[in-house]
């Protein structure tokens, strides 16, 4: 796996941003990442996995406001990825089985912080983190 330093995603982000826009729409989100690669085979797309702490996390905060939450990156992501947001809040409840299945996909990623942005292949290898 490739390990990308914050300039290194920072500048993948940037350059998503800067393609030229497809159509306007809303970029397809899914809490699981089998359920997201289904979706990506058939779109022909890549999927970005967001380590995220939703509700306590200054950084993911910020990084939702101001990326994730932008309609720019919205038109752009649409056409390129699906969207999967594995959530370790503080204060939002999760049922077990959710939050069973995201501490495994944390351990077999290797997060160790938040955020951590993980861009699978649309079979769901990683290849950018």
């Amino acid at each position: 796996m490739i390990r990308m330093t914050w300039a290194g995603a920072f500048a993948a982000v940037a350059a998503a941003l800067l393609s030229p826009p497809v159509q306007a729409q809303e970029v397809e989100q899914f809490t699981s990442i089998e359920k997201a690669v289904e979706s990506a085979t058939k779109g022909k797309k890549d999927i970005l996995v967001d380590f995220t702490g939703s509700d306590w996390c200054g950084w993911c905060i910020k990084l939702h406001e101001e990326v994730f939450s932008k309609e720019e990156w919205k038109k752009v992501a649409s056409g390129k990825y699906v969207f999967v947001e594995l959530d370790f809040p503080r204060e939002k409840e999760l049922s077990e089985e959710v939050k069973k299945y995201n501490n495994e996909k944390m351990e077999m990623f290797g997060v160790q912080g938040f955020p951590t942005i993980v861009v699978l292949d649309s079979a769901g290898k990683p290849y950018a983190r």
